[in-house]
């Protein structure tokens, strides 16, 4: 019983999948890139990069590039 409790307790999972990254900056520029993320459901969602605190839960190094990235939404029907 206790399992089966357990289990109605616990947070939905979604897959999902990254795409193809597509690069716009040239070599010597600062990178510019974008990829695709496609949900197996039509629900909303939020997409963050961890912090070091997160990392750190995981007995990880956090890489110094990630405080370079910046997430952004796509105009609409840019398709990316």
């Amino acid at each position: 019983m206790t399992v089966l409790v357990v289990f109605l307790m616990a947070p939905p999972s979604f897959a999902f999948s990254v795409g193809d990254i597509e690069i716009k900056s040239k070599f010597g520029e600062i990178f510019d890139a974008s990829f695709k993320i496609s949900l197996d459901h039509d629900g909303a969602y939020e997409v963050v990069l961890g912090d070091l605190s997160d990392y750190q839960k995981l007995g990880l190094i956090r890489p110094s590039v990630l405080n370079s990235l910046t997430l952004g939404k796509p105009n609409v029907g840019s398709g990316v």
